[in-house]
């Protein structure tokens, strides 16, 4: 299965995937919405057709949004 954790951090949207295989990776967007982010990212690792869980989207510096 495969996972997508996203928060905010310092102003940046970050996204952490990581899958059934041992696969991880971090990236970090500026200006950009949650969905334009996933977009990008799911086009750059070949994820575009791919199942993927949205795990957790929270803000690190404190609360939740």
């Amino acid at each position: 299965m495969r996972y997508l954790s996203c928060y905010y951090l310092h102003g940046a949207l970050v996204l952490k995937y990581r899958d059934e295989n041992g696969r991880r990776t971090t990236q970090r967007y500026l200006l950009y919405s949650l969905r334009e982010a996933i977009k990008l990212f799911r086009e750059r690792h070949g994820l575009r057709y791919k199942h993927i869980t949205v795990k957790k989207y929270f803000d690190k510096s404190g609360g939740n949004k």
